[in-house]
């Protein structure tokens, strides 16, 4: 799998932007069956950790990542700045994860360059 070159801040160090696409963003929605809802809600209110869940959530961070970066390769970049994650729960076990960010063409250069 290609490794797409991000960054939260609006600039990646050491790169120039050659170009901007504009924003891309992937997305993903999971549910889980009652049984496993009813497992999680009552170990939360024992206050344990529900690792199944933070599994859930990071798997679904990751699906949405890689849209992303999909959606971005499809245009031609090899960079995206300004990344932001949002997970949302949608209610009786459904959880959404969304990543939007903006896909740019960046090159590498000297310490000195400056991003367009």
């Amino acid at each position: 799998m290609y490794m797409m070159r991000m960054t939260t801040q609006h600039v990646l160090m050491g790169t120039k932007i050659v170009k901007e696409f504009g924003v891309v963003s992937g997305s993903v929605v999971k549910s889980r069956n009652v049984m496993w809802n009813m497992w999680n809600i009552g170990k939360s209110l024992l206050g344990i950790e529900l690792h199944e869940v933070t599994a859930l959530v990071n798997e679904n961070r990751d699906v949405a990542q890689q849209r992303m970066c999909e959606n971005a390769r499809i245009l031609g970049a090899n960079g995206i700045i300004g990344v932001r994650y949002q997970v949302n729960s949608l209610g009786n076990g459904i959880s959404e994860a969304f990543c939007v960010g903006t896909a740019v063409q960046i090159s590498e250069c000297a310490e000195t360059c400056r991003s367009v």
